[in-house]
């Protein structure tokens, strides 16, 4: 499985911009053939700060959600109302099991 997460921080006045570039992206993206999960949230110690998480069962199913055309929409909607840059890191996961 591989993990994306990422963070950003929008300008305030950018905020509603931004989650609705997000919630259309996470519609789309969810329904992509072999997407686990596609999700955002805003932070609770900074409602400005935008974190994400992206489930997918394999790279064949990412590299595809990469060249998709709401994924180049979506970078067209959300690079203005970023205040500075994003950070995305992608994470390779070998197993994956209960923490408890």
């Amino acid at each position: 499985m591989i993990l994306i997460t990422g963070r950003a921080r929008v300008q305030s006045d950018q905020r509603d911009a931004a989650l609705a570039a997000a919630a259309a992206m996470s519609a789309a993206s969810e329904a992509e053939a072999g997407c686990l999960e596609y999700s955002f949230w805003t932070s609770s110690s900074d409602p400005n700060s935008i974190l994400l998480l992206e489930r997918w069962e394999d790279d064949d199913a990412l590299m595809t959600h990469a060249a998709a055309p709401h994924m180049k929409a979506f970078i067209e909607a959300i690079v203005p109302t970023l205040d500075g840059g994003m950070e995305v890191l992608r994470h390779d996961v070998e197993k994956v099991g209960p923490l408890f």
